[in-house]
């Protein structure tokens, strides 16, 4: 069980009674300014590992301002705790309540919509609606549009009255853009599309308009899962609409190599050292890649070669090892001395060179000495010439 889900007490052991080892912590999300509805058992773990729901009390929590807060509680004489998340409200959305010509006031739908930062959308109730006295003879008019007000936590919140018979019209799809391009395919149907991104880069801005409605848009953050909400609130008093765009960041690709060669201040003609490449990724996690994966690449004097992860040092000079892996790059310079040992040629490697009837045969220009010691060598080579038959 994860840190943070249970809190741990220490108990006395008396024969083999069992004792509470701990308790849950429950997690429950609210927005400002509104009482959670806390839990009202909380779960007690015993040292035989069974489980049990207890009837808690928990006192007053704070819900003034956004975050989370740590309440406390009573259970079987013992305190716990649970974890209040309290939600900012990140916008208003339009509110619009149709009712048919002659309905009483009191009789509408009280609750208003509102968007808080995680994404979601809470629904609270006013106290009561309002309207000016010059606009309560429009209750019994048909295609009256009337302006209402009503008190939410000693805040006033305005919404239009639609009076009008027969049911609302179709739901109305908005036009979308992410960063400037048009989104196609975002319907009632499917009101959710999916956009890639790379990783790092900042979440584009999503605008939306349409008409015969009022729009809100939500912009997509860490805060709300990288999520852009966008509510539709028909003018003819229809239900709100919700759509989104859900953004998916792409897992951090390699940034850079870099190469790390064993003894690399004193490397020798000859010897075989231990070579690891190092990917760098995005996020600033590091990786050991198999040297079997990794593209080798050398320049300068010296002579190195690279077998099952193991660094052969062949010819001393300078030498720039590069390594280039799914399109990163790194390199390390090197310097290897020469090896001044006695080293007695034991053999040369055959040489088979393949020529047409009458064709002058192409020889290589060095050829493969063995030694009792160390790595073979290629020494330049001068060819008798072949004697032409008539």
């Amino acid at each position: 069980m994860k840190s943070g889900q249970v809190t741990v007490f220490t108990g006395k052991k008396e024969d083999q009674e069992k004792t509470v080892l701990g308790t849950e912590v429950p997690k429950v999300r609210t927005v400002i300014e509104k009482e959670p509805k806390m839990p009202k058992t909380v779960g007690f773990i015993y040292s035989d590992g069974s489980r049990e729901k207890r009837p808690v009390t928990w006192s007053s929590v704070d819900v003034s301002q956004a975050g989370v807060v740590t309440v406390k509680g009573m259970a079987d004489g013992r305190e716990v705790e649970a974890r209040v998340e309290v939600l900012a409200i990140a916008k208003e959305l339009p509110t619009v309540k149709r009712v048919a010509p002659g309905t009483d006031l009191s009789a509408v739908d009280k609750y208003v919509s509102i968007a808080v930062t995680d994404g979601s959308v809470q629904e609270y109730e006013v106290d009561k609606w309002e309207i000016a006295e010059t606009d309560k003879a429009k209750l019994s008019v048909a295609g009256s549009r009337i302006q209402m007000t009503g008190q939410l936590g000693g805040e006033t919140i305005h919404a239009t009255l639609v009076v009008e018979e027969g049911n609302p019209a179709t739901p109305v799809v908005p036009t979308v853009s992410v960063g400037g391009e048009a989104v196609t395919g975002l319907t009632s149907q499917h009101p959710m599309q999916y956009r890639t991104l790379a990783y790092g880069a900042s979440l584009p801005e999503v605008a939306a308009s349409t008409e015969n409605a009022d729009v809100t848009v939500v912009q997509a953050s860490a805060a709300n899962g990288m999520r852009a909400s966008i509510y539709v609130q028909p003018k003819d008093g229809g239900p709100l609409q919700t759509y989104a765009i859900q953004f998916l960041e792409e897992a951090p690709k390699i940034d850079h190599l870099s190469l790390q060669v064993e003894q690399a201040n004193g490397l020798k003609e000859d010897q075989t050292v231990k070579l690891s490449v190092l990917a760098h990724y995005q996020d600033g996690t590091q990786a050991v890649l198999p040297a079997d994966k990794v593209n080798f690449s050398t320049s300068g004097e010296g002579e190195v070669a690279v077998r099952k992860g193991m660094l052969e040092l062949h010819k001393p000079g300078a030498v720039t090892l590069k390594a280039e892996y799914e399109g990163a790059t790194g390199q390390i310079a090197l310097t290897i001395q020469a090896n001044t040992e006695t080293k007695v040629a034991q053999s040369i490697r055959p040489v088979n060179v393949v020529t047409d009837l009458h064709q002058e045969p192409s020889l290589p220009a060095t050829v493969t000495v063995e030694y009792d010691k160390g790595f073979p060598k290629a020494h330049k080579v001068t060819w008798q010439a072949i004697p032409k038959k008539n």
